[in-house]
C-alpha cells in the first residue's frame, strides 16, 4: 500500500485553472473547439480550393450572361452597368487564372474577352451618335486602354510559352500588329514580322518539305473534324496566317528602302505560285481578299493585272462585312478597276464608321498604285486618277506615301522625265482636274522648288480664295524635310539639300503670313528654319505653332534643343 493511500489527506490534488479540482468534463469545450478548428483548416486546406474554381467558374457563367444582355444591342449606350459589368468579369477572370495555376486556355479566354471590350467601347466612342461628359469619356478612354494593354501582355506571355497556343497568340499579336501599322505610319518591322509568320508556316504544316500547305490539305483537315493540325493551328487559323504572310510581304517589299515609301523591290515580292498554294480550296468560298491580293501583286510586278472576275455575291458580301480587310479588299477592287464612284459610294455607306485601317490602307494603295506599273501601263487609269488622289488627300493626309507622290507630282510639272516611277498623266490629270486647291498646291510645290517663290505665293493665294488650305503644302515640305535629313542620302543630295530647304522655308513663310491660324504651318516653318540653323527664328515659330496645337511632343524637343523650354 502507498503512502498516498494509507494518507488520503496527502494525496495531490490537480487543480484546474481556476482553482477547482481538474476533472475530464472541464476539457471538453477546450476539446470540442480544437476539433471544430480542426474541421476549418481541413476545409480551407483541401475541401473549399477543390469547390472555388467550380464557384468561381460558375459567378464567370453568370457574369459572363450579364454582359451580354447589357451590350446585346448594338446601339445600346455606354453606362456605368456595362463598364462595372467588364471590371467584374476582369476580376472573376483574374481569380480563376490563379485558381486554375495558370491553365493556357483560361488566359486565351481572358486575353479575347479584354481585347473585345476594348474594340466595343472604342468602336462606340467613335461613333458620333455617342454623346457622353467629358469625365465619362476620359473613364471609358481609360478603361479600353487598361484592357488593350493587359490583352497585350497575356497574349505575348502565351506567344513565348510552351503550351497549344503558342503560335495561336503569336498569330493574333501579328494581325493586331498589322491592323495597327496599316491604320498608321506602316509597318516599321515587316521584314522582321514577314520572317517569324514563314517560320511559324513551317512549323504549322504536315508537309515534309516544310512548305506551307496547299488548300486541299487544309480542307481535309477541316472536313475531317481536325481542329489543330501539326504546330497547334486549325485549319482556319492557318489560312488566316497564310494572307497575313503575303500581306506582310508586300509591306516589306515597299519598305525596303528608308529614304522612300515608294519604291518597291520585287524581289521581295510573293509569287504568283506561293499565292496559289496558299488559296483556301473552294473558289466560290474564298474570301475576295484572296482575289483581289492577286490583282495587286500583277499590278505591282508588271502590271498585268489578272482578269478573275470575283463573284457579285463575293464582292457585295465584303462590302456589307465587318471585317476590315473584307472591306478593304472590295475598296481596292475598285480603286484597281479606277471606279472611284463606288469607292466614294462605299466610304459613303460606312456613315463615318469605316474603321481607319481602312481608310489608311485604301489611301496607300491608291499612292502605290501610281508608281507601279499598272500606272505606267494604263493611260487612262492615270487619266482619272486625280479624283482618286483627292480620295487619298480626304482619307489620310498624314500618310508618307501621299506627301511622297505629290513631292513626285511637283518634281514632273518642272521636269517631265525626271521621274521614271510616275507616269506623265498623272500631273496632267491633277492640272486640268476639278480640285483647285490639289492642282495649286502641287503648282506652288513645284515652283518653290524651281526658285520661283513669287509664282509660289500666287498659287498659295489661289488656295485661299478656293476655300482650300495649305495643309498639303505644309505636309509635303514636312516630309520633304525630313527624307533629306536621313543619313542614307549620298554627300551630293545633302548638298543640294540646303538650297532645297531654303526655298521650303520661304515657302512656308509665304504659307503661313496667308494662313497664320494655321498651328501646321508654324510647325513645319519651325522644323525648316531649325534645319536651316535659323535659332531664333525657329523659336519664335514653334512656340506660335505650341500655341495653336498645344502640346506636342515633337514641338517641345525642339524648343528644348534650341534652349527655350517655353
Amino acid at each position: 500500500m502507498t503512502i498516498a493511500e494509507q494518507n488520503p489527506e496527502n494525496r495531490v490534488q490537480v487543480e484546474s485553472a481556476l482553482g477547482r479540482p481538474a476533472r475530464w468534463s472541464t476539457a471538453l469545450p477546450a476539446v470540442l473547439v480544437g476539433c471544430v478548428s480542426l474541421l476549418l483548416a481541413a476545409y480551407g486546406q483541401w475541401l473549399l480550393p477543390a469547390k472555388l474554381p467550380e464557384q468561381y467558374a460558375s459567378a464567370l457563367q453568370s457574369a459572363t450572361t450579364d454582359y451580354a444582355t447589357l451590350t446585346g444591342n448594338g446601339s445600346s449606350p455606354i453606362n456605368a452597368s456595362w463598364t462595372d459589368s467588364a471590371g467584374e468579369l476582369d476580376v472573376i477572370y483574374s481569380r480563376l487564372v490563379s485558381l486554375e495555376h495558370g491553365q493556357p486556355q483560361r488566359y486565351w479566354q481572358w486575353a479575347e474577352f479584354l481585347a473585345a471590350h476594348a474594340v466595343a467601347l472604342r468602336q462606340r466612342l467613335a461613333d458620333p451618335a455617342t454623346s457622353l461628359r467629358d469625365e465619362i469619356r476620359a473613364s471609358v478612354q481609360d478603361q479600353a486602354e487598361q484592357f488593350e494593354g493587359k490583352s497585350r501582355k497575356i497574349f505575348e506571355q502565351l506567344s513565348v510559352g510552351r503550351s497549344e497556343l503558342r503560335d495561336a497568340a503569336f498569330l493574333h499579336i501579328a494581325e493586331e500588329d498589322y491592323r495597327l501599322g496599316i491604320a498608321q505610319f506602316g509597318i516599321p518591322n515587316a521584314a522582321s514580322m514577314s520572317k517569324r509568320l514563314q517560320e511559324l508556316l513551317k512549323r504549322d504544316t504536315t508537309l515534309p518539305s516544310g512548305d506551307p500547305p496547299s488548300g486541299a490539305s487544309q480542307a481535309t483537315a477541316a472536313s475531317t473534324g481536325e481542329s489543330e493540325l501539326t504546330g497547334g493551328l486549325s485549319a482556319t487559323q492557318l489560312a488566316a496566317a497564310n494572307l497575313l504572310w503575303l500581306n506582310v510581304q508586300i509591306e516589306a517589299a515597299w519598305r525596303n528602302s528608308p529614304s522612300s515609301s515608294l519604291q518597291l523591290d520585287q524581289s521581295l515580292l510573293p509569287t504568283l505560285s506561293e499565292l496559289q498554294v496558299r488559296w483556301l480550296p473552294d473558289p466560290p468560298e474564298t474570301p475576295v481578299q484572296w482575289f483581289v491580293l492577286e490583282k495587286l501583286l500583277a499590278a505591282y510586278r508588271d502590271g498585268s493585272v489578272p482578269d478573275n472576275s470575283v463573284a457579285e455575291q463575293s464582292f457585295a458580301q465584303a462590302t456589307s462585312s465587318a471585317d476590315w480587310q473584307q472591306q478593304l479588299a472590295a475598296l481596292e477592287l475598285a480603286a484597281l478597276e479606277a471606279n472611284w464612284q463606288e469607292v466614294a459610294f462605299q466610304l459613303s455607306s460606312q456613315k463615318g464608321r469605316a474603321d481607319q485601317a481602312v481608310l489608311a490602307g485604301l489611301a496607300r494603295t491608291i499612292c502605290r498604285l501610281a508608281c507601279s506599273p499598272h500606272a505606267r501601263n494604263n493611260p487612262d487609269w492615270c487619266r482619272q486618277f486625280d479624283l482618286g488622289l483627292v480620295m487619298a488627300a480626304q482619307l489620310a493626309p498624314h500618310l508618307p506615301e501621299f506627301t511622297e507622290l505629290i513631292w513626285l507630282c511637283a518634281q514632273n510639272q518642272i521636269a517631265a522625265s525626271m521621274s521614271t516611277t510616275l507616269p506623265t498623266q498623272i500631273p496632267e490629270a491633277i492640272a486640268t482636274g476639278q480640285s483647285v486647291w490639289l492642282k495649286h498646291s502641287v503648282f506652288a510645290l513645284a515652283a518653290a522648288a524651281e526658285g520661283k517663290l513669287d509664282v509660289a505665293g500666287t498659287h498659295l493665294q489661289l488656295i485661299r480664295r478656293a476655300g482650300g488650305n495649305m495643309s498639303i503644302v505644309a505636309r509635303t515640305a514636312l516630309w520633304r524635310t525630313q527624307s533629306l535629313a536621313l543619313p542614307t542620302e549620298d554627300e551630293a543630295l545633302q548638298a543640294g539639300g540646303s538650297e532645297e530647304l531654303l526655298r521650303l522655308e520661304a515657302l512656308l513663310t509665304a504659307a503661313a503670313q496667308q494662313e497664320p491660324e494655321s498651328g501646321l504651318n508654324w510647325f513645319v516653318l519651325g522644323t525648316l528654319q531649325h534645319r536651316n540653323q535659323k535659332k531664333s527664328e525657329a523659336i519664335s515659330s514653334l512656340q506660335k505653332a505650341q500655341k495653336l496645337l498645344g502640346e506636342v511632343a515633337a514641338i517641345k524637343e525642339m524648343l528644348e534643343e534650341l534652349g527655350s523650354g517655353e
